[in-house]
Order: C-alpha cells, then sequence, then structure tokens
C-alpha cells in the first residue's frame, strides 16, 4: 500500500510542479535540426596511394557542418571510419578536419581545403598520422 502512495503522490508533484512530457515537433532546439544531408563520393590520393572516400556532409540549420564517413586504400580494402567539422579559425583558411578512427582510437586525421563553402568538387590538403604528414588530393565523383 505504501509503494501506490508513494507513486501517486510521485506523480501528483510532477503533474501540480509544471512537469510536462516535451514535444518532439518542437523547433527550440534548432541548432540539432539539419537543413541538408548529403553524401559525396571521391576518388584521389594520399600521396601517390589510390584511395577513395565516402562522406555523409550534415549542414545544420545554424550554419555548423558536421562530416561523417570513411576511406580506404584501394588496393587494401579496409575501411577506415572518419568525423569531423568544418573548421572556421581566425588568420587562417576555412578546412575541413576529418579525424580517421580505428578501434575507438584517433590514428590520424585530414585537413582538407575546398575550392568554395560548399564546393566539394576538388579538395586538396594533408594527411597526418604515425608522425608523418602527406599531401591529399581528392575529385568528387558524383
Amino acid at each position: 500500500m505504501q509503494k501506490y502512495f508513494t507513486v501517486i503522490v510521485t506523480f501528483s508533484y510532477l503533474i501540480f510542479s509544471g512537469w510536462t512530457i516535451p514535444d518532439k515537433s518542437s523547433t527550440s532546439h534548432v541548432a540539432d535540426k539539419y537543413s541538408a544531408v548529403k553524401v559525396v563520393d571521391f576518388t584521389g590520393f594520399i600521396a601517390s596511394y589510390p584511395i577513395s572516400m565516402r562522406l555523409n556532409i550534415k549542414e545544420k540549420t545554424n550554419g555548423d557542418v558536421s562530416y561523417t564517413g570513411y576511406y580506404y586504400y584501394n588496393r587494401v580494402g579496409t575501411k577506415i571510419n572518419l568525423t569531423g567539422s568544418w573548421l572556421m579559425r581566425p588568420g587562417t583558411p576555412t578546412y575541413i578536419e576529418l579525424n580517421e578512427i580505428v578501434n575507438g582510437d584517433y590514428t590520424g586525421s585530414f585537413s582538407l581545403l575546398p575550392k568554395t563553402y560548399g564546393d566539394y568538387s576538388k579538395l586538396t590538403g594533408t594527411w597526418s598520422g604515425n608522425g608523418k604528414t602527406l599531401k591529399v588530393k581528392l575529385t568528387k565523383i558524383n
């Protein structure tokens, strides 16, 4: 009996204290909503090594851009996961920073420059990892 009394008192408190169930259709979390999601495939090189890359590009309504995806060396074929964002830092060009993740660990990163914001036709930059920095050239294929 005491168990039911506790449940009723707790429920009554929540109702009379102004607690409500969140409305999923609410637009109060605009920063979490995406205005566009694109899937873009690339082919290119890290130094002289041929690679393929797929990026899921999520453009948020607040202007932020985030990336997930993978790349692989064409000769090996093993997918390496990527996650990253569009970085804008004072005094430097804006670029795409992608972190490489293998078995939950960050093992390398790409710093890529598009021709202009939102133009993914060609990306150039560097890959860094294992104490090395190598040039990267990618061309959009879809």
